[in-house]
């Protein structure tokens, strides 16, 4: 018995189908090289006219003017530097401080209570194991 093992058979491009593709391709290419031209030419100008730079020095200058004046009245008022959970810099100020100062006063307080008491019921169930063991030695022995 003979077994043929068939090929699909794939027809060739017609000329008129890769010139089509062909076609495509080139639209696609001009008009990548026409967007990137553009794009060159407007980094070229902005160059030229150094407002950029000029914008950003200045947009620097209000930011530290802004930071400095804001550092200087909250430090006038009391208010202190701290990082909040997220790792950012936030001003506290008096009566936030105070109430920050209650909250992990209140949180510790509850730890070293929570913290004995679980001490005390550990050594309970301690004492507790070791008077079964015991009873359970002297029946057996008894026997």
């Amino acid at each position: 018995m003979t077994i043929t093992i068939t090929q699909k058979r794939y027809m060739a491009l017609s000329n008129e189908e890769k010139e089509s593709i062909r076609q495509q391709i080139l639209d696609e290419l001009a008009n990548e090289h026409e967007k990137r031209e553009e794009r060159a030419q407007r980094k070229r100008d902005r160059r030229q006219l150094g407002t950029i730079r000029h914008e950003t020095h200045r947009n620097q200058e209000i930011k530290n003017l802004q930071s400095n004046i804001r550092k200087e009245f909250y430090e006038n008022k009391g208010y202190r530097l701290e990082k909040d959970p997220t790792g950012r810099d936030m001003w506290l100020s008096p009566s936030e401080q105070e109430n920050r100062k209650r909250r992990v006063q209140g949180r510790s307080k509850k730890r070293h209570k929570n913290k004995e008491a679980l001490i005390q019921r550990d050594t309970m169930v301690l004492y507790a194991t070791v008077i079964a063991l015991a009873v359970l030695i002297g029946i057996f022995i008894s026997r």
